[in-house]
């Protein structure tokens, strides 16, 4: 399985914590990093979408809060998928 992580100004101190405590044996995990952080999501979605056409992924796994809630939900819709 290949999972994105996508972090935001070097900020992923939760997420590296939980990702720790999974277990991710025989998949692929990507690093895909947004810096500096956007003042709304619309400025960075074509990147993403571009990054996922480059190195597709099954999962993407986005920071929490509200600005990773709409960069997740607005990158589902673009790529016919769920978040």
């Amino acid at each position: 399985m290949n999972i994105a992580i996508v972090t935001i100004n070097q900020e992923h101190a939760a997420m590296a914590g939980w990702l720790a405590a999974q277990d991710f044996s025989g998949s692929t995990l990507t690093h895909w990093q947004i810096e500096p952080q956007p003042m709304v999501a619309e400025q960075v979605l074509d990147a993403l979408v571009e990054q996922w056409q480059r190195t597709p992924a099954e999962v993407v796994l986005f920071p929490p809060g509200a600005f990773g809630d709409e960069l997740s939900t607005r990158l589902a819709w673009r790529l016919h998928g769920a978040s």
